[in-house]
């Protein structure tokens, strides 16, 4: 039975790591990063699969298959140029190491779907496909992050617009207060409703 739903949801989420692991400033950590991310997923695809994992093996595999490695190593060069460097080196490492870690998860999916293992996968049999979901690796990246910057900004302004309300409610509270309508003991108790409704 296909673990599609299952693996696209894995491969999403690791993609979304590796491309925060490729925003690491430190020259070749990202790359540790992201192999390490790769190689987490690759586990975990054996598990769904119900396949043994050797790490030596699946390191071995994925490096066979990442020809974008020097790519990301120049990226990762560009980030020791003062100031712009970084961002610019940090940008294009998220996309690729985003990409790479795509392309990597979709070759195995495909491998295994097809009842094969980690013992009998041949890097070389995989490299065409390899190359074309490292495109569209690329793509999916920048729409997954996309969307994950939009979450955080709708968070952010559901927040923002949350603690003007509160802030708001308490105002007229305080006023009520200031008038005489409502007593002391009234409005510490609505306070208390609104900062815990919030």
């Amino acid at each position: 039975m296909s673990e599609q739903p299952k693996t696209d949801t894995l491969i999403r989420n690791h993609v979304l790591l590796a491309a925060g692991g490729g925003l690491i400033p430190i020259l070749l950590v990202d790359i540790a990063a992201v192999t390490a991310i790769q190689l987490d997923m690759l586990q975990k695809l054996c598990q769904l699969y119900g396949l043994n994992f050797s790490r030596s093996m699946g390191r071995g595999f994925i490096a066979a298959l990442s020809s974008s490695v020097l790519a990301r190593l120049g990226a990762s060069l560009i980030k020791a140029i003062p100031g712009v460097g970084s961002f610019i080196g940090g940008l294009s490492s998220a996309i690729l190491s985003g990409a790479a870690t795509y392309a990597v998860g979709q070759v195995f999916v495909a491998h295994f779907e097809k009842g094969g293992t980690l013992e009998d996968f041949d890097p070389l049999s995989y490299k065409e496909i390899y190359e074309e979901q490292f495109e569209e690796g690329k793509r999916k990246t920048r729409n997954w992050q996309q969307k994950e910057n939009d979450k955080k900004d709708q968070t952010i302004e559901i927040e923002a617009s949350s603690q003007e309300e509160k802030l708001a409610k308490l105002k007229d509270l305080a006023t009520l207060k200031e008038e005489g309508v409502i007593s002391e003991a009234e409005f510490e108790e609505m306070k208390r409703k609104i900062m815990e409704e919030f």
